[in-house]
């Protein structure tokens, strides 16, 4: 049985030595650090200590002054015009502004961008009148993947047919496709598992059975890197809230380490013994996967070089999705249907939801295709085959969950993602299985749904 912590002791340098790499070839935005014959000095250093090497950069006393108040400067006036804006909205909403609704608000503000505010919205969580379907792939074709841009103004979707469709949600209509093309090296040669949209939308990535990441450029879809290194088919992308370091994981059973800013590989990291097949990340450097039929969740400390492993029940059969809840409990779902909530601090599930969406017509358990979480709240979804999407609340204890209300769309719920205010979900929907062609619903169509969801007063 697979050890809770492991570390592997095999690599050297990892994470931070691969930074330093690419910090000392600042010169050369595109290149791509390669190993050095002489070995690097191995040291440990804090955490501040690592972030001045990082930098590269050393300043005079005089120096260092004006650039701290340069910082202190506009963050008093970012302060500033944030209690500003907080005390108009107080006005509007109640006459004068109240002292301490502010400061509630002003609390609210700081816990949310530290990300350890934790709300409970499910309770009032409902769906809007209208869900809007875009249907711009090929019937013939299931989607398997969609991301939503960070403003919620684009969606962005792939399918079997190596096809990428960018749609604008306000226009209510496809913007632009990126097809495959034998005469064009540029595009993906086969079926298409997923798509991620970079944190200021500056890029967009993709990656299928061709085991190759393609960044493209978010505004216009051209090239503008390509990334090789998997020996397999790429099953998962994640990008790290806040910053362009990406996180790839593969049929290959390994997950890798992506720097866009440098647009070079950092890392690659070993432990499951079965295809990896889906993957996520917050803003920690804590990454979170599962290994299909090993049963095995895993999460990555990267500058720590190690990991956490939990072990699934052997019904389970195969752990097939995962997303985070909050930065010590996660979520994810099984080939036997059950939906399970899991805590850093324990190797087994806090809470199994077996047959969550029930059984099929053969008396078979729907398989859970899909989860999803708005991250830092009490609300989670799951999606399968038996036509629906079922939002579910998680109790304060983690240890339960409660199906709040589901919502009917026909098909496999290939994948779902929440939008970064978790006020839309967005669904790839296929009339197969993302991985296979087991089965076919012939009742289903093919298209990307954009579901609104309304919360009462938080």
């Amino acid at each position: 049985m697979p050890s809770f912590f492991i570390r592997d002791g095999s690599k050297k340098g990892g994470m931070a030595i691969a930074k330093r790499k690419f910090k000392q070839k600042r010169h050369s935005p595109n290149a791509i650090p390669e190993k050095k014959k002489k070995s690097l000095r191995n040291e440990e250093i804090s955490s501040d200590e690592d972030l001045s090497a990082d930098e590269g950069v050393h300043f005079t006393a005089e120096q260092s002054d004006d650039e701290f108040e340069d910082v202190q400067e506009t963050a008093f006036r970012k302060a500033k015009q944030l209690l500003a804006d907080i005390r108009e909205e107080e006005k509007a909403e109640g006459g004068e502004g109240d002292e301490d609704a502010i400061a509630h608000r002003l609390k609210e503000e700081a816990l949310s961008h530290v990300a350890t505010l934790h709300r409970r919205v499910a309770k009032s969580a409902k769906t809007a009148d209208s869900v809007v379907i875009y249907r711009a792939h090929s019937c013939r074709f299931s989607i398997v993947a969609v991301a939503i841009s960070h403003d919620t103004r684009y969606i962005c979707s792939c399918s079997k047919d190596a096809t990428i469709v960018k749609y604008d949600v306000e226009e209510g209509k496809k913007v632009a496709t990126l097809k495959y093309d034998k005469k064009n090296g540029k595009s993906h040669k086969g079926q298409i598992f997923a798509v991620a949209i970079s944190p200021g939308d500056r890029f967009l990535v993709s990656g299928g059975v061709d085991a190759t990441i393609r960044v493209w450029n978010f505004a216009n879809l051209e090239l503008v890197k390509e990334f090789t290194g998997h020996k397999n088919a790429i099953t998962g992308l994640a990008f790290r809230i806040g910053t362009q370091q990406l996180f790839s994981c593969s049929r290959d059973r390994s997950v890798k380490a992506w720097d866009l800013d440098q647009m070079g590989y950092v890392d690659t990291m070993f432990g499951h013994v079965d295809a990896v097949t889906d993957i996520d990340v917050l803003s920690r450097e804590r990454v979170l996967t599962c290994g299909g039929q090993d049963r095995t969740l895993r999460l990555w400390k990267v500058a720590e070089e190690s990991q956490l492993v939990f072990n699934g029940f052997a019904s389970s059969i195969s752990i097939d999705c995962v997303a985070f809840i909050n930065d010590e409990h996660f979520v994810s779902g099984s080939a036997d249907g059950s939906l399970c909530i899991w805590s850093i601090f324990k190797k087994k599930p806090v809470c199994e939801q077996k047959e969550a969406h029930g059984r099929g017509a053969d008396g078979q358990q729907n398989w859970i295709i899909s989860v999803a979480a708005r991250r830092y709240t009490d609300l989670v979804v799951s999606g399968s085959s038996d036509g629906y999407v079922r939002f579910w609340k998680v109790a304060d204890d983690y240890k339960s969950v409660e199906n709040i209300f589901s919502f009917e769309l026909a098909g496999f719920i290939n994948c779902m993602k929440f939008s970064d205010e978790g006020e839309e979900l967005v669904c790839a929907v296929g009339q197969e299985h993302k991985s296979g062609r087991w089965w076919t619903k012939s009742n289903a169509r093919n298209v990307v749904a954009l579901i609104p969801l309304e919360y009462a007063e938080e």
